[in-house]
C-alpha cells in the first residue's frame, strides 16, 4: 500500500474483509485487491470506497496527513476535568490520530479555520 492510497488501512479500520468490502462495493475481490495495491485509486471507485468506509476523499487518495494529532490533543484537554484512567500510549494515540485524520470533514467547517 502507497501512502497516497490508504484503501486498505481504511478498508481494515471499518471491520471489513476483502470479500465483504467487495460486495459492498459491487466488485470483484481480486479487482479489489489490485486497487488496495495500486500506487492511486481510480477516481471512479474514490466515492464509492469513502461511502462505504466512511473516510475523507483527500484522506484516502493521500492529499492530507496521515494522523490528525491537533484534534487527539484537543480532546486530551478537554477531558482533563475527567477521571478517564491510564493516559494514552503513544500506540493508541496513533491509531486515534490516524481515525480523527480519515473521518469527513464537514466543509463549511472546515473553510473557517
Amino acid at each position: 500500500m502507497s501512502d497516497t492510497n490508504r484503501s486498505e488501512r481504511a478498508r481494515m479500520h471499518a471491520g471489513l474483509s476483502v470479500g465483504q468490502a467487495a460486495k459492498f462495493l459491487k466488485m470483484d475481490r481480486d479487482d479489489l485487491i489490485r486497487s488496495e495495491k495500486a500506487e492511486t485509486l481510480d477516481d471512479d471507485l474514490v466515492p464509492k470506497l469513502c461511502d462505504v468506509y466512511y473516510v475523507w476523499s483527500e484522506w484516502i487518495k493521500g492529499e492530507v496527513p496521515q494522523h490528525d494529532y491537533e484534534s487527539i490533543d484537543k480532546m486530551v484537554v478537554c477531558s482533563r476535568n475527567v477521571d478517564v484512567g491510564e493516559p494514552l500510549t503513544s500506540h493508541d494515540r496513533d491509531i486515534l490520530a490516524e481515525f480523527a485524520a480519515s473521518m469527513p470533514h464537514n466543509t463549511k467547517t472546515s473553510e473557517k479555520k
